[in-house]
């Protein structure tokens, strides 16, 4: 009620327009909330940067057409995936190759809905376009 305290306060204002700041007032916390929602889901669409995006991805219920093939994805792997993902240490299956990421599809879905990866602590951002065009491809069974 910042607002309608303000404006009644003022000599030029009338008792219909403290009530229509009134109103206003109310809507103060929503439209604050909205702004920052807004400023902190911006996505860095380098996505080298620090500012990361919402993650709520909505699994494809179908197969897009043209459907995506490995050669559109493996750049996405590769930037977002094979810097831990080398078949050695704390991630011991390697996504270099499509046979490697062939075998953990399903896993590789389930872990791209939960937004579980890449680690949020990583540093690593995936765009959600990134991510929904992962997801497609293995909704299309994830052809070669």
């Amino acid at each position: 009620m910042i607002a309608a305290s303000v404006f009644a306060n003022w000599p030029e204002t009338n008792h219909a327009s403290a009530v229509k700041m009134s109103a206003l007032g109310r809507l103060e916390p929503l439209l604050l909330g909205a702004s920052l929602l807004a400023a902190c889901s911006a996505s860095d669409t380098s996505g080298a940067g620090t500012t990361a995006a919402i993650c709520a991805p909505i699994a494809p219920t179908e197969c897009p057409e043209p459907a995506p093939h490995y050669p559109d994805v493996a750049p996405i792997f590769e930037a977002r995936c094979t810097s831990c993902h080398t078949g050695v240490g704390d991630a011991p299956w390697s996504l270099d190759d499509y046979p490697h990421v062939a075998d953990w599809a399903s896993f590789i879905r389930d872990e791209l809905l939960r937004c579980s990866m890449p680690p949020p602590d990583s540093g690593v951002i995936m765009r959600p376009e990134e991510r929904d065009l992962v997801l497609a491809w293995v909704r299309c069974g994830y052809p070669e």
